[in-house]
């Protein structure tokens, strides 16, 4: 996947017990860490990070990708 609201995944491989990813470096941080600083947001931010989700997940389904698992924890 090549789409600039996504996180590349470079590699995954697993053992007996677990499973490891590789991924991009996300330089800025993660939602949820933000997310966990700020506590509140304005409501124009939380339309950007909403409006930028559902443009990613769009580009994921259009590659027949489906996500089941997106959720934000406080």
């Amino acid at each position: 996947m090549n789409h600039s609201h996504i996180i590349r995944l470079y590699e995954a491989f697993e053992d007996e017990k677990n499973i490891y990813t590789i991924c991009e470096h996300a330089k800025n941080g993660t939602l949820k860490h933000y997310l966990s600083q700020k506590k509140k947001l304005k409501e124009r931010e939380a339309f950007v990070f909403v409006f930028q989700t559902c443009i990613a997940l769009d580009y994921l389904h259009k590659k027949s990708v489906i996500h089941c698992d997106i959720q934000v924890f406080f």
